[in-house]
C-alpha cells in the first residue's frame, strides 16, 4: 500500500501505523478549515458592527489598527509561549482564548468601542493560536513539510471563502452581526474539540521538542543571524 511523502517519516518518529497518520493529518486539516471559517466569520461580524456604527470610518480603522498593534505587540510572546506550551497544546490552548473572546463579544453586543477592544485581545491571543498551528508542521512531517503547507494553504482559503461568502451572509440574513458572531462561536466549539483532540495524540510523541522548550528564542535568534550574513541582491 502506497503511503503519503512525509507520512512515513512521521510515523518513524511517533510509531503509528499509516492509517493512524493519515487521520491525524486529517484531523489537522479539519481543525485548520474549521479555525479559518470561524476566524472570518467573526471578522466579517465585527467590520460589519464598525462599518455600520454612526462613525463607521473611524470605527473601522479602530478595528484595523488594534487588530495590527496587538499582533506586533503580541507577536513575539506569543510565539515563545506556544514553544513553551508544545505546538499541540498551544493550537488548543489558543482555539480555547479564541473561543472566549468571541464569547465575550456576544453579550457585549454590537459596540463599536467594545468591538474595538476585542479586535485587539482577539490579535492578541491569536498569536498562540497561529504560530501553534504552524509548528505543527514540523512535529507531524518534519521530513517533508511541503505537502502539508500546500494542504494547509488549501484549507485557509477554503476556509476564507466559506467563512465571508457563505456563513456570514447566511448568519447576517437570518439575525444580522450578532447572529454571525453565534456562528462564528459555535464553529470555534468545534474547531476547540478537534484541537483537542489533536493535542490528545501528539502528546509525548515530539519528546526532542519538549526538551529544547526551554530554548525558544532560539529560532528568533537564528532568523537574525540569516539576515545579517546574507548578501544584498
Amino acid at each position: 500500500e502506497a503511503v503519503t511523502p512525509g507520512v512515513a517519516e512521521y510515523g518513524k518518529v511517533v510509531g503509528k501505523e499509516p492509517s493512524a497518520m493519515r487521520s491525524t493529518l486529517a484531523l489537522y486539516y479539519g481543525a485548520r478549515f474549521t479555525g479559518q471559517v470561524a476566524h472570518n466569520t467573526f471578522l466579517a461580524a465585527i467590520l460589519v458592527i464598525a462599518g455600520t456604527s454612526n462613525h463607521s470610518a473611524m470605527g473601522l480603522s479602530s478595528v484595523i489598527v488594534a487588530m495590527a498593534v496587538s499582533s506586533m505587540l503580541f507577536g513575539l510572546p506569543g510565539g515563545a509561549l506556544a514553544d513553551r506550551l508544545g505546538a499541540g497544546r498551544g493550537f488548543a490552548v489558543g482555539a480555547g482564548l479564541r473561543g472566549s473572546v468571541v464569547a465575550v463579544a456576544l453579550i457585549a453586543g454590537p459596540s463599536t468601542m467594545a468591538i474595538a477592544w476585542l479586535a485587539f485581545v482577539y490579535a492578541a491571543v491569536s498569536q498562540v493560536h497561529s504560530t501553534s498551528e504552524m509548528a505543527l508542521v514540523k512535529a507531524l512531517c518534519r521530513q517533508s513539510p511541503g505537502r502539508v503547507h500546500s494542504f494547509l494553504v488549501a484549507m485557509q482559503y477554503c476556509g476564507q471563502a466559506a467563512g465571508f461568502f457563505l456563513v456570514t451572509p447566511a448568519l447576517y440574513y437570518l439575525g444580522g452581526p450578532q447572529a454571525a458572531i453565534a456562528g462564528a462561536l459555535a464553529i470555534i466549539l468545534v474547531h476547540l474539540a478537534l484541537t483537542n483532540l489533536l493535542a490528545a495524540r501528539l502528546r509525548g510523541t515530539v519528546s526532542v521538542e519538549a526538551a529544547q522548550r526551554h530554548r525558544h528564542f532560539d529560532g528568533l535568534r537564528q532568523t537574525f543571524a540569516v539576515f545579517a550574513h546574507s548578501v544584498p541582491a
